[in-house]
Protein backbone atom coordinates (compact mmCIF):
# COMPACT_ATOMS: atom_id res chain seq x y z
CA UNK A 1 0.00 0.00 0.00
CA UNK A 2 1.14 3.53 -0.79
CA UNK A 3 0.71 6.28 1.77
CA UNK A 4 -1.60 9.08 0.62
CA UNK A 5 0.28 11.76 -1.31
CA UNK A 6 -0.96 15.34 -1.38
CA UNK A 7 0.33 18.35 -3.26
CA UNK A 8 -0.30 21.50 -1.19
CA UNK A 9 -0.28 25.04 -2.58
CA UNK A 10 -1.10 28.03 -0.39
CA UNK A 11 -1.45 31.74 -1.05
CA UNK A 12 -1.83 34.72 1.26
CA UNK A 13 -2.11 38.49 1.04
CA UNK A 14 -0.18 40.44 3.67
CA UNK A 15 -0.21 44.18 4.30
CA UNK A 16 3.21 45.52 5.24
CA UNK A 17 4.64 48.94 6.02
CA UNK A 18 7.67 48.35 3.77
CA UNK A 19 7.62 45.93 0.85
CA UNK A 20 11.31 45.10 0.84
CA UNK A 21 11.38 44.49 4.59
CA UNK A 22 8.30 42.26 4.29
CA UNK A 23 9.82 40.33 1.41
CA UNK A 24 13.06 39.94 3.33
CA UNK A 25 11.23 38.52 6.35
CA UNK A 26 9.20 36.03 4.28
CA UNK A 27 12.42 34.94 2.58
CA UNK A 28 14.26 34.54 5.90
CA UNK A 29 11.36 32.63 7.48
CA UNK A 30 11.29 30.13 4.60
CA UNK A 31 15.07 29.71 4.69
CA UNK A 32 14.92 29.09 8.43
CA UNK A 33 12.59 26.16 7.80
CA UNK A 34 14.80 24.55 5.20
CA UNK A 35 13.02 26.20 2.29
CA UNK A 36 13.99 28.56 -0.48
CA UNK A 37 12.66 31.37 -2.63
CA UNK A 38 11.36 30.25 -6.01
CA UNK A 39 10.75 33.78 -7.28
CA UNK A 40 10.22 37.29 -5.95
CA UNK A 41 9.23 40.62 -7.45
CA UNK A 42 9.05 43.84 -5.45
CA UNK A 43 8.15 47.41 -6.24
CA UNK A 44 7.30 49.49 -9.25
CA UNK A 45 10.54 48.57 -10.99
CA UNK A 46 9.55 44.91 -10.95
CA UNK A 47 12.94 43.85 -9.60
CA UNK A 48 13.11 40.07 -9.82
CA UNK A 49 15.44 38.35 -7.37
CA UNK A 50 16.99 35.04 -8.42
CA UNK A 51 15.47 31.79 -7.27
CA UNK A 52 17.36 29.39 -5.10
CA UNK A 53 17.34 25.75 -4.11
CA UNK A 54 17.55 23.65 -0.97
CA UNK A 55 21.28 24.40 -0.61
CA UNK A 56 21.10 27.97 -1.91
CA UNK A 57 22.77 30.59 0.31
CA UNK A 58 20.21 33.39 0.54
CA UNK A 59 22.13 35.42 3.13
CA UNK A 60 24.09 37.80 0.86
CA UNK A 61 21.08 38.56 -1.34
CA UNK A 62 18.76 39.08 1.61
CA UNK A 63 21.24 41.53 3.12
CA UNK A 64 21.62 43.38 -0.19
CA UNK A 65 17.90 43.91 -0.74
CA UNK A 66 16.87 47.58 -0.72
CA UNK A 67 15.63 49.00 2.55
CA UNK A 68 12.76 50.73 0.80
CA UNK A 69 10.70 49.95 -2.26
CA UNK A 70 8.06 51.41 -4.51
CA UNK A 71 4.54 51.41 -3.07
CA UNK A 72 2.77 49.31 -5.68
CA UNK A 73 3.17 45.90 -4.10
CA UNK A 74 4.96 42.70 -4.94
CA UNK A 75 4.98 38.98 -4.31
CA UNK A 76 7.22 36.23 -3.01
CA UNK A 77 6.86 32.55 -3.85
CA UNK A 78 8.69 30.20 -1.50
CA UNK A 79 8.99 26.43 -1.21
CA UNK A 80 9.25 24.75 2.17
CA UNK A 81 9.10 21.15 3.40
CA UNK A 82 5.44 20.18 3.40
CA UNK A 83 5.36 19.60 7.14
CA UNK A 84 6.54 23.20 7.67
CA UNK A 85 3.90 24.93 5.53
CA UNK A 86 1.40 25.53 8.35
CA UNK A 87 4.13 26.87 10.64
CA UNK A 88 5.30 29.28 7.94
CA UNK A 89 1.76 30.55 7.32
CA UNK A 90 1.38 31.08 11.08
CA UNK A 91 4.45 33.33 11.00
CA UNK A 92 2.93 35.67 8.42
CA UNK A 93 0.93 37.42 11.14
CA UNK A 94 4.21 38.60 12.67
CA UNK A 95 5.34 39.99 9.30
CA UNK A 96 2.24 42.02 8.53
CA UNK A 97 -1.54 42.04 8.46
CA UNK A 98 -2.89 38.89 6.78
CA UNK A 99 -5.98 39.96 4.87
CA UNK A 100 -6.62 36.79 2.85
CA UNK A 101 -5.37 33.23 2.58
CA UNK A 102 -6.31 30.05 0.78
CA UNK A 103 -4.94 26.55 0.38
CA UNK A 104 -5.35 23.89 -2.29
CA UNK A 105 -4.59 20.24 -1.64
CA UNK A 106 -4.48 17.85 -4.59
CA UNK A 107 -4.49 14.09 -4.00
CA UNK A 108 -1.82 12.61 -6.29
CA UNK A 109 -1.74 9.15 -4.73
CA UNK A 110 -3.21 7.41 -7.81
CA UNK A 111 -0.89 9.34 -10.11
CA UNK A 112 2.10 8.26 -8.03
CA UNK A 113 1.02 4.60 -8.11
CA UNK A 114 0.45 4.73 -11.88
CA UNK A 115 3.87 6.26 -12.56
CA UNK A 116 5.60 3.71 -10.34
CA UNK A 117 3.83 0.88 -12.18
CA UNK A 118 4.91 2.31 -15.53
CA UNK A 119 8.49 2.59 -14.26
CA UNK A 120 8.48 -1.02 -13.08
CA UNK A 121 7.11 -2.24 -16.44
CA UNK A 122 9.60 -0.14 -18.44
CA UNK A 123 12.49 -1.33 -16.28
CA UNK A 124 11.45 -4.97 -16.80
CA UNK A 125 11.33 -4.37 -20.56
CA UNK A 126 14.79 -2.78 -20.51
CA UNK A 127 16.15 -5.74 -18.56
CA UNK A 128 14.65 -8.23 -21.03
CA UNK A 129 16.05 -6.38 -24.05
CA UNK A 130 19.47 -6.15 -22.41
CA UNK A 131 19.43 -9.91 -21.93
CA UNK A 132 18.30 -10.47 -25.54
CA UNK A 133 21.23 -8.41 -26.81
CA UNK A 134 23.64 -10.84 -25.16
CA UNK A 135 21.88 -13.69 -26.97
CA UNK A 136 21.73 -12.06 -30.42
CA UNK A 137 23.08 -14.40 -33.09
CA UNK A 138 23.23 -11.91 -35.96
CA UNK A 139 24.08 -8.28 -36.56
CA UNK A 140 20.50 -7.57 -37.65
CA UNK A 141 19.10 -8.98 -34.39
CA UNK A 142 21.62 -6.95 -32.38
CA UNK A 143 20.74 -3.70 -34.20
CA UNK A 144 17.01 -4.32 -33.72
CA UNK A 145 17.49 -5.03 -30.03
CA UNK A 146 19.64 -1.90 -29.56
CA UNK A 147 17.00 0.28 -31.25
CA UNK A 148 14.22 -1.15 -29.09
CA UNK A 149 16.39 -0.79 -25.98
CA UNK A 150 17.12 2.88 -26.68
CA UNK A 151 13.40 3.56 -27.06
CA UNK A 152 12.48 1.75 -23.83
CA UNK A 153 15.27 3.50 -21.91
CA UNK A 154 14.01 6.89 -23.08
CA UNK A 155 10.50 5.96 -21.94
CA UNK A 156 11.83 4.75 -18.58
CA UNK A 157 13.77 7.98 -18.02
CA UNK A 158 10.70 10.05 -18.89
CA UNK A 159 8.58 8.23 -16.30
CA UNK A 160 11.34 8.54 -13.70
CA UNK A 161 11.60 12.30 -14.30
CA UNK A 162 7.83 12.70 -13.98
CA UNK A 163 7.81 10.79 -10.69
CA UNK A 164 10.78 12.78 -9.39
CA UNK A 165 9.04 16.07 -10.23
CA UNK A 166 5.79 14.92 -8.61
CA UNK A 167 7.62 13.77 -5.49
CA UNK A 168 9.40 17.12 -5.27
CA UNK A 169 6.07 18.96 -5.49
CA UNK A 170 4.68 16.79 -2.69
CA UNK A 171 7.74 17.06 -0.45
CA UNK A 172 8.19 20.83 -0.89
CA UNK A 173 4.97 22.81 -0.67
CA UNK A 174 4.54 26.19 -2.33
CA UNK A 175 3.43 29.43 -0.67
CA UNK A 176 2.86 32.64 -2.63
CA UNK A 177 2.67 35.78 -0.49
CA UNK A 178 1.27 38.89 -2.13
CA UNK A 179 2.66 41.95 -0.36
CA UNK A 180 0.60 45.12 -0.37
CA UNK A 181 1.41 48.49 1.22
CA UNK A 182 -0.42 48.97 4.51
CA UNK A 183 -1.78 52.47 4.82
CA UNK A 184 -0.85 54.31 8.00
CA UNK A 185 -3.80 56.19 9.55
CA UNK A 186 -3.32 59.92 10.15
CA UNK A 187 -4.13 61.32 13.57
CA UNK A 188 -6.17 64.42 12.94
CA UNK A 189 -8.76 66.49 14.74
CA UNK A 190 -11.83 66.60 12.45
CA UNK A 191 -12.84 69.84 14.14
CA UNK A 192 -9.80 71.63 12.70
CA UNK A 193 -10.17 72.79 9.08
CA UNK A 194 -6.53 72.15 8.15
CA UNK A 195 -6.53 68.80 9.93
CA UNK A 196 -9.80 67.88 8.20
CA UNK A 197 -8.25 68.56 4.80
CA UNK A 198 -5.14 66.56 5.73
CA UNK A 199 -7.22 63.62 6.94
CA UNK A 200 -9.41 63.69 3.83
CA UNK A 201 -6.38 63.90 1.55
CA UNK A 202 -4.71 60.93 3.27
Amino acid sequence: AVDPRFLATESATVGVAELAAGGRRVWAAAAGMGGFVESMTLGESGVVYPSGGPAYDVGPLVDSMPVSSAPDGGWVTVRVPSDQLTALVDQLGAIGEVTASSITRQDVTDQTIDLQARIDAAQASVDRLTELMTQATSTADLIAAEAALAERQATLESYQQQLEYLSDQVDMSSLTVTLVPKSIPVDANPAGFADGIAAGWN
